[in-house]
């Protein structure tokens, strides 16, 4: 049976997605709410489904709209896009009970990585590099400003739950940690109806590199040399190498990208 791609999201990501399935010669199917019928994904796709109402949650939100949608277009790939139901790995499963392919990681990879605590614990246990950081916290003042210390200022106070970096909070030296912490635990508990929080170090070589790189890029032109330098690449390379080596990764070698790319694939 030919594939036939329903795109469960809209605007550019929508765009992006039919875009790729056009290239591979897949026909698509797009689904749109009230308030996004003459949105560009709706007239770029080959066929198109209306779910409900502009609110979301009574159409890109809604499942049963969705798998309807697939079934009178004879579907046979659902791809989320990012945010709406890309994260919800009951919806992945269902994919799965209605005979269409989920175009993304497995429910239970998703469940694994939508909590933050058991997705580092993988990720370490796969040999993916990470940032110095913390599980979930006791509610221990004198704990915390310890696990402040070991990790080193700057460093992110973030909720242990949900996502969206609601209740995160930067860190910029000991003095400031207490009212961050208690900022957080505040808003993480009217938010998710849980106070538990966690810290990250936070990186801030990537902003350095980018100006730095574009820089390079602007001095070489000024100099009239030719001299031809890509600042999105030099960006990259340098954030990752930066990235690795404050990740503590200086024992293990230099990593590859194509290790990298195993290493992390293995999670799913």
């Amino acid at each position: 049976m030919p594939h036939k791609l329903l795109v469960a999201n809209r605007g550019e990501i929508a765009c992006r997605i039919i875009r790729a399935a056009q290239a591979l010669s897949i026909p698509t199917v797009a689904v749109y709410s009230d308030a996004d019928e003459a949105a560009p994904h709706v007239a770029m796709a080959d066929e198109k489904r209306r779910l409900g109402p502009a609110r979301a949650q009574d159409s890109y939100l809604n499942q049963d709209a969705v798998f309807l949608a697939a079934r009178e277009t004879n579907s046979t790939l659902i791809h989320p896009g990012y945010g709406f139901l890309a994260e919800n790995s009951g919806f992945a499963a269902r994919c799965a009970s209605e005979g269409i392919v989920f175009v993304g990681p497995s429910p239970e990879t998703i469940a694994a990585m939508g909590d933050k605590e058991r997705a580092r614990s993988l990720a370490i246990a796969a040999g993916v590099p990470v940032l110095p950081g913390t599980g979930r916290l006791p509610e221990d003042t004198a704990v915390i400003a310890s696990a402040a210390e070991a990790i080193g200022f700057p460093l992110l106070v973030k909720a242990a739950a949900g996502g969206g970096g609601i209740g995160m909070r930067l860190v910029v030296n000991a003095a400031a940690l207490e009212a961050a912490v208690t900022a957080t635990v505040g808003l993480a508990q009217r938010a998710f109806r849980s106070s538990a929080l966690e810290m990250a170090k936070l990186c801030t070589y990537s902003i350095a590199i980018a100006r730095s790189s574009e820089g390079i890029r602007r001095l070489s032109r000024k100099r009239s040399r030719r001299v031809w330098t890509n600042p999105l690449a030099m960006r990259c390379a340098a954030s990752r190498s930066n990235l690795l080596d404050l990740a503590g990764t200086t024992g293990q070698g230099q990593l590859s990208s194509s290790t990298m790319r195993k290493r992390t694939l293995s999670i799913s």
